[in-house]
């Protein structure tokens, strides 16, 4: 007496055995290279997917140049005031100098994080 599983097990070309065991068949060499082409096609066209959405989304709300550029400009002044000397001066106005080029490193610094603070709120309105 056949089980009334022969029909589906046919369809789908498995092996049943007495104990309810089901046995796939591996694929066959043929249809291996087949698999591994459709995995990689997948995987690419994943891959250009993401690219393209993120190129998109990237370009459609780029903040302005201009505040790169601005960014740029004050990091070569915190650098050259950083790297300034006073050369010989008496102690106090040693002091005051100190004291200058430090405020003045921290004003760049705030100029700095005002032009990341523009700049965040075109990259996320």
């Amino acid at each position: 007496m056949k089980t009334p599983y022969v029909g589906l097990l046919l369809l789908t070309n498995q092996r049943r055995f007495t104990d309810g065991a089901v046995i796939r068949p591996e694929p066959s060499r043929a249809s291996v290279p087949r698999i591994r082409a459709r995995k990689a096609a997948i995987a690419a066209a994943a891959v250009i997917s993401a690219l393209v959405v993120g190129f998109g989304v990237g370009t459609a709300r780029a903040a302005d140049p201009a505040l790169d550029t601005a960014f740029t400009a004050l990091e070569k002044a915190e650098a050259a005031v950083n790297a300034s000397q006073s050369g010989d001066l008496p102690p106090k106005a040693q002091h005051q100098f100190d004291r200058h080029t430090s405020r003045a490193v921290s004003h760049i610094e705030q100029a700095m994080a005002q032009i990341d603070a523009a700049k965040d709120v075109v990259d996320n309105p």
